[in-house]
């Protein structure tokens, strides 16, 4: 059960980041 939530907190954490890139990518391409 913990281990869940620890791989459901860190696949969270990962997405953030992705779309965190994904966002400066386009932010990149916009200027």
């Amino acid at each position: 059960m913990c281990k869940i939530k620890h791989l459901r907190r860190i696949m969270i954490t990962k997405h953030e980041e992705t779309q965190k890139s994904r966002r400066k990518l386009k932010g990149d391409l916009q200027y």
